[in-house]
């Protein structure tokens, strides 16, 4: 049975944060296969005014060359892209599940908080391990959240958590959107390629939703 660990987000764009958490992700012994799966329609937020999630993609491609190439152990997946519905953790992980492989779901303790206001929360825990990493370094009053609605979540879902001590690149996509309207430079923030893309493209050069 392979260990198949699943990173969605909506990477608007990608961000060096999000390719700290997915190098780290990837270079976890615990898993055979790392997929990073960008999202069409969040269920959650708003997109960015004139969101393109071709241009998500393709910036998501020049984060990371390696993906799906031979021997590596990351992919893209374009599910959520083309799907018609919402991206539903709940109806992802439905898709990706197969008695032949065991899923692991991360995502930020932000999200980590919230997960029982998600849809079909039950679903997503009886179908993955949930693991979280911190976006930033958090504080005692947050880490005793974060204990809180674990122990929740495993007494009310039977919930099979991990708690992963990555040390967070403490970026956003707001912030680098909001770099871009303002005339900002971008570097650091995003890969190199990225910002030639965004430039190219001129992208979120426009205020946001």
């Amino acid at each position: 049975m392979s260990v198949v660990g699943i990173y969605g987000g909506t990477f608007a764009p990608v961000h060096n944060g999000h390719v700290a958490a997915v190098h780290y992700l990837a270079g976890l012994d615990l898993l055979d296969r790392l997929l990073l799966i960008p999202t069409r329609r969040p269920p959650h937020k708003a997109l960015p005014r004139g969101d393109d999630p071709a241009h998500r993609l393709a910036m998501l491609r020049l984060a990371f060359p390696e993906a799906d190439e031979e021997g590596s152990r990351l992919s893209i997946s374009e599910f959520e892209l083309t799907s018609a519905a919402p991206g539903y953790t709940a109806l992802t992980l439905t898709h990706f599940a197969s008695g032949k492989d065991e899923l692991i779901f991360f995502c930020g303790s932000d999200m980590f908080l919230s997960l029982e206001s998600w849809y079909h929360p039950a679903t997503v825990f009886s179908l993955a391990t949930v693991a979280h990493l911190p976006r930033t370094v958090l504080t005692e009053e947050e880490k005793e959240a974060i204990a809180e609605r674990s122990a929740f979540y495993r007494r009310t879902y039977g919930a099979r958590l991990l708690t992963l001590p990555f040390d967070p690149v403490p970026l956003s996509s707001t912030a680098v959107r909001a770099a871009l309207r303002t005339g900002e430079p971008i570097d650091g923030m995003v890969p190199e390629a990225v910002a030639n893309y965004i430039r190219k493209h001129r992208l979120y050069e426009e205020a946001s939703v």
